[in-house]
């Protein structure tokens, strides 16, 4: 259970992109306009897990939560943060000839401190 966005036209109520929104539990979703990002928190929460577990036979999470994840919506990269370590970590996207199914890679990136612009 992976969370997407979808993209709609208003104009002709047509899909024009989608993509995955990097987190398992996307709460709190927000557009910066300026910088053309979507923020989310990915919540992480251990009920939720049990009830994807439970749901779902076989599922297992691939992603940490209790973070903020934001989306730069020009390339679909994704960049989360977990404040706590000061962790942040970014997706290393496919080229666009990949095959369909193709696993991306992820960075990590560790700092002493965060701050944010």
């Amino acid at each position: 259970m992976e969370g997407e966005a979808v993209v709609v036209d208003t104009t002709s109520n047509e899909i024009v992109n989608r993509f995955d929104l990097g987190a398992e539990q996307p709460l709190n979703l927000a557009y910066d306009k300026v910088h053309n990002r979507l923020l989310l928190v990915d919540q992480g929460h251990p009920k939720m897990l049990e009830f994807q577990k439970k749901d779902m036979p076989g599922y297992e999470s691939r992603r940490p939560g209790s973070r903020v994840v934001a989306i730069d919506l020009a390339t679909g990269k994704t960049v989360a943060l977990k404040a706590s370590t000061g962790t942040v970590f970014v997706t290393v996207k496919n080229a666009k000839g990949a095959p369909e199914g193709s696993k991306e890679s992820v960075a990590r990136i560790a700092f002493q401190s965060v701050w944010v612009d």
